[in-house]
């Protein structure tokens, strides 16, 4: 194996790639990149058993060849080069890196130990808008939980419907669903569950200059191109809740309110409400939202956000974080914060819309009421 590449390019590449490779996993190799030529270029790969990466960097390839490398060295070694250009040379499992001021040897193990991916079914790909699919992601993915005992819901879900497309998440205590009205070429509704840690890093792939985003879905896996890139990851089996029910129809009351104002306002409530898992008391009057938050440790805080009204007064209780949460992944300038009054001790959800967006909305579970 013999090859020169450039640099800048190679550190571009590295740091896609980079992220997977994990030490601390019971493979060793895992802990590796892997360094292959294919056609005329250099091939980047890593895996972590549940979700592999690869790109393409261009490269001047004299000898074929492959080895896996510590990724850590491997990187820290590019990227600290200031050389434009590094050659690399193979013999046995021993990579040699030279340049106009370094020369290095790093330990490898075999390629042949680094896992395969295994292919996936690339007969019926998705092309989606890369800026839309990077929106959509951003305004579900946060609504997923941790929490490894229930995990269907550690990811999104993907409708694919033969109109369009919808990404849910929730946690139980909130759910953020988003509708991409693009045609799927799917003849019946098909529903997988995607890591929610996978779509942070399809996140990561898609750029300014990304235009589209190729989406393949197989049995137990899906994969997405972009650009040179390829991101393969195995899908959450199990059923996601009918969500479906769990949102509210026919809010009377409506506050619409601006965004900036509403996101200082919960931020400074936050503060005070640390230590009661951020609950904080929201009153709907009728030009504003007074939100109050009491800790017994530190003090109180009110304020109010000036809002255009709509509907009944209303007093109701929610967690201040999951509201910041989505207020800062909208972009208008204003929101709409629908509300139902309680009815005989039944307290309703909330839902948080954009003024300008009707394929968007954010369902919050509601907590302890004051009057």
């Amino acid at each position: 194996m013999k090859f020169s590449v450039i640099q800048e390019n190679l550190v571009k590449g590295l740091q896609i790639v980079n992220r997977i490779a994990t030490t601390r996993a019971t493979l060793p190799v895992l802990g590796n990149i892997m360094l292959m030529t294919d056609q005329g270029r250099l091939k980047l790969v890593t895996t972590d058993l549940e979700l592999a990466i690869d790109t393409y960097v261009g490269a001047k390839v004299e000898i074929e060849g492959a080895i896996t490398i510590p990724a850590r060295t491997f990187s820290e070694f590019v990227t600290n080069n200031n050389d434009t250009t590094i050659d690399f040379s193979l013999k046995d499992t021993v990579l040699t890196a030279t340049s106009r001021h370094y020369t290095a040897s790093i330990m490898g193990i075999d390629a042949l130990e680094f896992p395969t991916v295994p292919p996936i079914n690339q007969e019926k790909p998705i092309t989606l808008n890369a800026t839309l699919l990077k929106e959509a992601i951003n305004q579900t993915v946060f609504a997923t939980t941790l929490d490894e005992t229930r995990p269907v819901l550690n990811g999104v879900a993907l409708f694919l419907e033969p109109t369009g497309i919808k990404l849910v998440a929730t946690d139980s205590y909130r759910l953020a669903e988003k509708k991409m009205n693009q045609p799927t070429g799917y003849s019946e509704s098909t529903m997988v569950i995607i890591p929610a840690r996978t779509l942070l890093e399809l996140n990561r792939l898609i750029t300014d200059d990304s235009a589209e985003v190729k989406l393949f879905i197989d049995k137990h896996q899906v994969m997405f191109v972009c650009g040179e890139s390829h991101l393969v990851s195995r899908l959450i089996e199990g059923n996601f809740p009918a969500y479906e029910n769990l949102i509210p129809k026919d809010l009377t009351t409506t506050a619409t309110v601006n965004r900036q104002e509403f996101i200082a306002s919960l931020k400074m409530a936050s503060l005070f409400s640390r230590d009661s898992a951020y609950n904080v008391t929201f009153t709907v009057s009728e030009k504003d939202i007074t939100l109050k938050a009491l800790s017994a440790q530190i003090g109180a805080s009110t304020s109010q956000v000036v809002a255009a009204i709509t509907g009944s007064p209303v007093t109701i209780a929610f967690n201040a974080r999951f509201i910041l949460d989505v207020l800062q992944v909208l972009t208008t300038d204003a929101v709409q914060f629908k509300l139902q009054p309680p009815e005989e001790s039944h307290w309703f959800p909330g839902i948080i819309q954009s003024t300008q967006d009707e394929t968007y909305q954010y369902v919050i579970m509601p907590l302890r009421t004051e009057g």
